[in-house]
């Protein structure tokens, strides 16, 4: 397997055709409503919209109780061997007195087949539900009154007001009000700031944390100042599955909509993301559900086709190839043989009956001949699919270093398809590949430190301490060096080490 780095200009291209392409739908309505208001939004939205908007319960799962047996159904009658025992079956239950073999003896072992890879499907949709549950009931603070009550997911609504904590997932899509970066009660007056950090790997992929900013007119404001804000009017963008772009506007206290203030994809908190580096934020839900931009981007479950289910696919249109010519063939036979004169016909026991067409011959020779395709293929390759997928998700090897976490496969039907992948396209260095560089030159201090060799496969963190006492060390003729210590070194590989990545983040000390 490659994988490929675009290059600079086509990361810009991808993106221009990404752009084009959302921007080529056609544009929605924008949204409108009311914060902290329910029912306000409510009969705003029957009025003008005539739905009401989406709940914030997260669904993945393919199908439902009362859709189940129907749409399983048509999945599983993709497949070509699938349509052709429906026929056989049909032909042996309509025509018995043409079969020359037991009216159920197609029927029976076709409908376990069925049964079978449909209790499959359900197991693997089953456990979609559930991690939907999981989700969906997670727990979060919405404002009720002058307070924070502890809610689920699934209970918020557009225009409500939340309030999410260090480390928390956010719930939905947040415009930011309200960011508390302090972390001492002496500077609980001033725990609000104008910006909070989140962590957006879940969402994009990027590992470092995003800086996102609260409204200007709201920056200052602390939890207990909140009352101003309720029943004023949103608009926004309508639900689109850019990350990219975000707007709208909200109204200040005169209500009128040339005094509102606006907000960029700058100010919104996105559902998918985790907050960090930030003690608590408080933010207006601007979505729920899947008007998310993390849901807009999930496609509704598909059925999978993989590889493997084409060439059956194939193999089995030759074998219903081979089978027609050997069915025809035998019924023009038959037909040639029932002409003869009836004491030939009749040395056999048979009957030269001027009723037996050349159609009924064929029927029967197809049903003679149907089992010349294997009915247990499917079920046989289900199986085999189930037990590779226990066997990825038991397999150590491929657990999470760093949670320890092992791989889960949400489809069985996809398995041989990992070995086909020969060339992953990737704009992103860093997600797929490691990000390992090997110091080699630099000046501290008026100290050129150079000749640095680092054995990189035994791994360069770990051996990096131990050689700083024993690189190369020339100067400069024209340095003046003013402290050749080791400490300065140390100095500067723990500023390159952390300047990029970390931000100082005081922790409360309880006093004994």
């Amino acid at each position: 397997m490659a994988i490929v780095e675009l290059p600079q200009g086509l990361k810009a291209h991808a993106a221009k055709k990404n752009l084009e392409r959302l921007l080529s739908v056609a544009p929605e309505a924008d949204r409108v409503f009311f914060v902290h208001d329910r029912s306000r939004t409510r009969e705003h939205c029957t009025g003008h919209c005539q739905s009401q908007y989406p709940t914030n319960v997260m669904r993945t799962s393919k199908y439902s109780v009362l859709t189940f047996v129907p749409h399983n159904l048509l999945e599983q009658f993709r497949r070509v061997a699938n349509v052709y025992f429906l026929v056989i079956s049909v032909l042996q239950l309509t025509t018995s007195s043409l079969s020359p073999t037991n009216t159920y003896s197609t029927v029976l072992p076709f409908v376990i087949v069925l049964a079978v890879t449909m209790v499959k499907d359900a197991i693997e949709d089953r456990r979609r539900y559930v991690a939907d549950a999981t989700v969906n009931l997670l727990t979060t603070h919405r404002l009720v009154r002058s307070s924070f009550e502890v809610v689920t997911w699934q209970s918020l609504e557009v225009g409500d007001i939340v309030r999410v904590m260090d480390g928390d997932s956010v719930p939905a899509d947040l415009l930011l009000v309200v960011s508390g970066e302090s972390s001492t009660e002496d500077n609980a007056a001033d725990a609000s700031q104008s910006s909070a950090y989140v962590d957006t790997s879940g969402l994009d992929g990027a590992a470092h944390p995003k800086l996102k900013q609260c409204l200007d007119n709201t920056s200052s404001s602390t939890t207990m100042s909140l009352e101003p804000y309720h029943g004023r009017q949103i608009c926004c963008d309508a639900p689109n599955p850019s990350l990219l772009v975000m707007g709208g506007s909200i109204t200040n206290g005169s209500g009128t909509i040339e005094d509102a203030t606006k907000f960029t994809i700058d100010n919104v908190l996105l559902r998918g993301t985790m907050l960090c580096r930030t003690k608590w934020v408080v933010g207006i839900v601007l979505a729920t559900g899947h008007d998310t931009k993390l849901l807009q981007h999930c496609q509704r479950p598909m059925a999978k086709f993989s590889q493997i289910d084409r060439v059956a696919n194939r193999c089995i249109r030759a074998l219903i190839g081979v089978l027609v010519v050997l069915v025809t063939a035998s019924a023009a036979a038959g037909q040639g043989f029932l002409q003869q004169p009836a004491h030939v016909v009749g040395t056999f026991g048979l009957e030269n009956e001027p009723g037996m067409q050349f159609g009924s011959l064929w029927i029967t020779y197809l049903i003679l001949y149907s089992h010349l395709v294997p009915i247990s293929l499917y079920i046989s390759l289900d199986v085999v699919k189930w037990f590779q997928v226990k066997q990825i998700e038991r397999d150590t090897s491929m657990a999470c270093p760093v949670t320890g976490r092992l791989a889960t496969a949400n489809t069985a039907n996809l398995n041989e398809d990992l070995g086909q992948v020969k060339y992953v396209f990737t704009a992103k260095t860093g997600t797929l590949t490691a990000n390992v560089m090997a110091l080699r030159l630099c000046s501290v201090d008026g100290t050129i430190v150079d000749h640095v060799r680092v054995d990189i496969s035994h791994g360069y963190y770990q051996h990096l301490n131990s050689r700083l006492g024993t690189v190369h060390v020339e100067y400069s003729n024209t340095a003046t060096p003013r402290h050749r210590g080791k400490s300065n070194l140390g100095s500067m590989c723990s500023a390159l080490s952390c300047c990029h990545v970390l931000r100082p983040a005081p922790v409360l000390v309880q006093s004994r």
